[in-house]
C-alpha cells in the first residue's frame, strides 16, 4: 500500500512538473513572438529605415543570415518555432518568422510571416511586409474579397502609413504559437483585418485601398 502511495505521489509530481515546464516554454516563446511582432512595429515608427546594425543589436545572435550577399543586398531573419509543443501533440507545428531584406547596410523591407499546418491538407498561412522608402504609403490586402478558407493572407504597408494603419497590419495573433489545437484561419492570426462568420466565410474587415487610419480602436 505504501509503494502504491508512493508512486501516486511520484506520478502527481511528475505531471505538475511536466505542466509546470510546458508552461514556462510556452511563456518565453510567446514574449519571443511578441518581441518580434513589437521590433516590427518600433522599426516602421522611425523617421528613416533602421540600418542592420539596428536590427543587430536588437536580436543579438538571434539574428541568422541564412544565404551570402548578392548584388542585390543581404537577408536576415530571427525564425521561431513551436516544436516542442508539436512534438508532444499539443498544438500543431507553427513558424513565426521576421525577415529582412537590407541594402548597403540599410533595411529596405521587413517580413513577418506565420505558418502552420493543421494536417490533411489544411494549412495556414499569414505574411505581412513593411516596405522602407519615402513615400511608401500603401496598405494593401489580399484577399479582401469574402472567401473560404484555407487561405492564405498578406498585408503589404509602407513605413510612411499611418500609426494607426500599422498597429492593425502588425496585430499578429501570436498566441497562435501555444493555443492548444492551433489557429485554423487567417482570421485568427490576424483578427484585426479579417473575421470568420458563423458561415464559415473569410471576410475582410477594411477597405483594400489607400487611406487614413488614425485610431484602429475604432475600426471593426
Amino acid at each position: 500500500m505504501r509503494l502504491v502511495q508512493r508512486l501516486s505521489v511520484f506520478v502527481a509530481v511528475l505531471a505538475a512538473l511536466s505542466v509546470a515546464a510546458m508552461c514556462i516554454y510556452s511563456c518565453r516563446l510567446r514574449r519571443r513572438a511578441d518581441d518580434l511582432v513589437r521590433s516590427a512595429y518600433e522599426f516602421s515608427q522611425k523617421r528613416q529605415p533602421p540600418t542592420v546594425e539596428e536590427v543587430r543589436q536588437r536580436f543579438g545572435n538571434a539574428l541568422e543570415q541564412p544565404s551570402p550577399c548578392t548584388a542585390n543586398g543581404c537577408g536576415y531573419q530571427v525564425l521561431l518555432s513551436n516544436r516542442v509543443l508539436a512534438a508532444l501533440r499539443l498544438t500543431p507545428y507553427a513558424v513565426l518568422r521576421s525577415s529582412f531584406w537590407a541594402k548597403d547596410g540599410v533595411i529596405e523591407s521587413n517580413d513577418l510571416e506565420f505558418w502552420s499546418g493543421l494536417g490533411q491538407d489544411r494549412w495556414v498561412l499569414f505574411h505581412v511586409q513593411v516596405k522602407y522608402c519615402q513615400r511608401c504609403d500603401s496598405f494593401l490586402v489580399v484577399p479582401w474579397n469574402d472567401t473560404r478558407p484555407p487561405v492564405t493572407g498578406s498585408v503589404e504597408i509602407g513605413s510612411a502609413s499611418t500609426t494607426g494603419m500599422k498597429h492593425i497590419a502588425l496585430a499578429v495573433n501570436t498566441g497562435c504559437l501555444t493555443r492548444l489545437g492551433g489557429c485554423a484561419t487567417i482570421a485568427d492570426v490576424s483578427p484585426r483585418i479579417w473575421q470568420r462568420t458563423s458561415s464559415g466565410i473569410i471576410r475582410c474587415r477594411i477597405p483594400n485601398h489607400e487611406g487614413d487610419v488614425d485610431n484602429p480602436v475604432n475600426l471593426p
